[in-house]
């Protein structure tokens, strides 16, 4: 399953793990992918630049990530920012 929300879309970011890195997946929702990649760069990393990604699947469907892990501690996807990890979860 997909939500759809007009103008937005799912961004599914998978980085090249690092020795510091503290996240290596993130979810984000957005007009498109520069988009999501500000979004991203802005609220987990100051603004610099994303570490190396892996993979990045555009219009992600959430049956295919993690359904032990990453569906049940999703936030909501149909606004434009990130919806994984939580922002709840995210330290400032």
């Amino acid at each position: 399953m997909n939500v759809k929300t007009p103008g937005l879309r799912q961004f599914w970011f998978e980085f090249v793990p690092v020795k510091s890195s503290f996240r290596n997946w993130v979810g984000v929702t957005a007009i498109d992918l520069e988009d999501a990649k500000i979004i991203v760069s802005q609220r987990l990393f100051d603004g610099g630049e994303l570490p190396e990604l892996r993979k990045v699947i555009e219009d992600v469907e959430f049956s295919d990530l993690d359904q032990g892990h990453v569906v049940p501690n999703m936030g909501v996807p149909i606004y434009r920012g990130i919806w994984y990890p939580r922002s709840d979860y995210l330290q400032d």
